[in-house]
């Protein structure tokens, strides 16, 4: 089985100390930026030809773009939420408020009337 070949595992491998794995170490990664500056223009010839994909990589990777959703609530007439909302008796009659006090007496627990 092949193990990833990583700087350390290259490094590990073949023995390399002091100067030697050094020099082999900045060859690593100078190939390494190499390979990444590739990627990047690679991405740019794509969102160049229209690859919506690729354009909005770039931005968000290299402009620093990000997906933003602000939601926000508001209540009526765009004030506060009402938490409790408060019924308006007012328009009952002596009736239909005797028959309500009625029925929240018959939703209290046992003991509390």
């Amino acid at each position: 089985m092949l193990e990833r070949a990583t700087t350390e595992g290259l490094l590990a491998g073949y023995y390399l100390k002091g100067g030697v794995a050094k020099r082999f170490s900045d060859v690593m990664d100078n190939a390494k930026a190499k390979g990444r500056v590739s990627v990047r223009r690679s991405l740019f010839r794509m969102a160049a030809k229209d690859n919506v994909a690729a354009a909005i990589f770039l931005s968000k990777n290299l402009l620093g773009y990000r997906d933003v959703v602000n939601t926000e609530h508001s209540g009526l007439a765009g004030g506060p939420i009402q938490i409790a909302a408060r019924p308006d008796f007012s328009q009952l009659t002596d009736e239909e408020l005797k028959q309500l006090h009625v029925i929240a007496d018959k939703t209290l627990p046992p003991g509390r009337n």
